[in-house]
C-alpha cells in the first residue's frame, strides 16, 4: 500500500500488479472493506491517489466534527459565564478638613478634624450579583458595608425581577423613604443643612435632627425584614409597595416584654425627560411592654411621613421642591407634628457643580403652642470633578431650631458643619 501511494499518478494500475497484504487488524474498517472489495473483483483498476483522497476525506470529516464539538462547548460555556455577573464597587470619602459646632440650650460643642471620613457621604463597599435565570427572569443579591458599620450592615438583599416588575427582600432603605432626598435639593444627607433628618428621626441632640423633640423618634430610613414590590414602568410611571414586620416575644430574663415593629409604605414616581415627580406615604408603629406582667403598661409610638416632590432640568440648571410632613404620637398624644417646605437648585459650571438648598417649617405639637418650634436650614456646596471618579467638594450647612411664639421654655438648638473633602467612587 505504501508503494502504491508513492507511485501515485494519473494512470490507473491493476490491483494484480500491486503487491500488498491485507492487515490482520485494520485501523479503519472502511479502508479494509475497500481493499477486500477490490481484491474480489479481477481486472479492477486501482488508483492509489483515489485511495489516499479517501483517507484525507475521512480525516477532514473527523476534524470538522471535533471543531464543531469544541465550538459548541465554547458557546455553551460562554453563555453560562455571561448569565451570572458579580460586581464590586464603592465610595471612599475622606475630608482633609472638617469642623462642626452644635448648640443645645446653653451648651455649645465645637470640633475640628483632619482626615475625617463620612463628612459628605458615607464610605461604603458594594458587592452585587446578577444571574440570568432565563425566560426574562433575573435574580440579584446586594451587600453594602459602611465604614465602621460591619460587613453588610447597611444593606443585604435578595431580589427577583422580570416582566412582572421586581421583588426585593432583606435590609435596605424602602423606596417611599429613599425617594425623598432626591427632591429635597440638598447635595448631602450626611452634612447638616438637609431636611433628611425628618426621615431619620432621632432626639433633639442628634447630629442632623431638625426638630426639638427629646423623644427617641423612630428611624424610618434603613430597616430589617423589608419586603418590597416595584411595578414595571408604565410610560415613566412606577409604583412601589413595602411592608416590614419585626415582632418578638420572650420572657423577662431575655427581654423586657414584647416588642413589635411594623412599617408600611407606598411610593409613586414619574420620570419623563427633564421632569421628575414623586409622592409617598410611610407609617411605622413600635409597640413595647415594660415587663411581662399584665399590670405593665404598654407603650405605642406611631409615626407617619408623607411627602410630595418635583424636579425639572432646564439644561443650565435643575430645580427641586418638596413638601413633607411627619406626625408622631406616643400613647395617643402628639409628640411631633412637623411640616416642611424645601427648595433647591443645582447648576453645572464647567467641571464644577454648584448646589444650594433651603428648608423651613414648624413643629406644632399641641394646641397650646407652648412647645412649638420654628425649623429652618440650608446647605451650600461646590463639587469640582477632578476626574470621572474623583471629586473635590467644599460644603457648609446649618440646621436651626427656634422657639415659636408662645414657647418660652423650649431648648434652642443650632447645628453647623463645614467640610473640604475628597470623594472617590470605584
Amino acid at each position: 500500500m505504501a508503494r502504491a501511494l508513492l507511485q501515485c499518478s494519473n494512470e490507473p494500475r491493476l490491483i494484480s500488479s500491486i503487491p500488498f497484504e491485507l492487515p490482520e487488524a485494520s485501523g479503519s474498517i472502511a479502508s479494509t472493506f475497500r481493499y477486500r472489495r477490490l481484491a474480489q473483483v479481477p481486472n479492477k483498476a486501482f488508483n492509489a491517489c483515489s485511495s489516499r483522497a479517501l483517507f484525507l476525506t475521512l480525516e477532514k470529516f473527523a476534524m470538522k466534527k471535533t471543531l464543531i464539538a469544541l465550538a459548541t462547548l465554547s458557546a455553551v460555556t460562554g453563555t453560562a459565564f455571561a448569565q451570572s455577573t458579580v460586581t464590586m464597587s464603592g465610595v471612599l470619602e475622606v475630608a482633609p478638613f472638617s469642623s462642626s459646632k452644635n448648640t443645645v440650650g446653653a451648651e455649645t460643642t465645637k470640633s475640628s478634624r483632619t482626615a475625617q471620613h463620612n463628612t459628605w457621604s458615607t464610605s461604603v463597599l458594594n458587592i452585587s450579583a446578577v444571574e440570568d435565570l432565563g425566560g426574562g427572569l433575573k435574580a440579584s443579591a446586594v451587600m453594602i458595608s459602611g465604614v465602621g458599620d460591619g460587613f453588610a450592615a447597611r444593606e443585604r438583599t435578595l431580589g427577583l425581577s422580570g416582566g412582572f416588575g421586581a421583588l426585593r427582600f432583606g435590609r435596605f432603605v424602602p423606596a417611599p423613604i429613599s425617594g425623598f432626598h432626591g427632591f429635597s435639593g440638598a447635595g448631602s444627607a450626611t452634612l447638616v443643612g438637609s431636611s433628611y433628618g425628618l426621615i431619620t428621626g432621632g432626639t433633639a441632640a442628634a447630629p442632623n435632627a431638625i426638630h426639638g423633640q427629646a423623644l427617641a423618634e423612630t428611624n424610618m430610613e434603613r430597616q430589617d425584614n423589608v419586603l418590597q414590590y416595584t411595578s414595571p414602568s408604565f410610560s415613566g410611571l412606577t409604583v412601589n409597595l413595602n411592608i416590614v414586620n419585626n415582632t418578638s416575644d420572650s420572657d423577662l430574663a431575655a427581654k423586657a416584654g414584647k416588642a413589635a415593629t411594623t412599617q408600611n409604605g407606598l411610593h409613586v414616581g414619574y420620570s419623563n425627560g427633564p421632569l421628575g415627580l414623586g409622592l409617598a406615604t410611610n407609617q411605622a408603629t413600635v409597640k413595647a411592654e415594660a415587663a411581662t406582667t399584665a399590670a405593665a403598661a404598654a407603650t405605642e409610638l406611631k409615626s407617619t411621613v408623607n411627602w410630595i416632590g418635583a424636579s425639572y432640568n432646564f439644561g443650565v440648571a435643575s430645580v427641586f421642591a418638596t413638601n413633607a410632613t411627619r406626625k408622631s404620637k406616643l400613647g395617643g398624644a402628639n409628640a411631633v407634628d412637623v411640616n416642611l417646605m424645601s427648595f433647591g437648585v443645582s447648576a453645572p459650571v464647567g467641571p464644577v457643580t454648584l448646589r444650594a438648598s433651603t428648608y423651613s417649617g414648624k413643629d406644632k405639637r399641641s394646641a397650646a403652642a407652648s412647645d412649638n418650634f420654628k425649623l429652618s436650614g440650608y446647605q451650600v456646596s461646590a463639587n469640582y470633578a477632578l476626574s470621572k471618579r474623583t471629586s473635590l467638594i467644599a460644603a457648609t450647612g446649618t440646621n436651626d431650631i427656634k422657639r415659636d411664639s408662645g414657647n418660652t421654655t423650649g431648648a434652642l438648638r443650632k447645628a453647623q458643619g463645614t467640610t473640604l473633602t475628597v470623594n472617590h467612587t470605584f
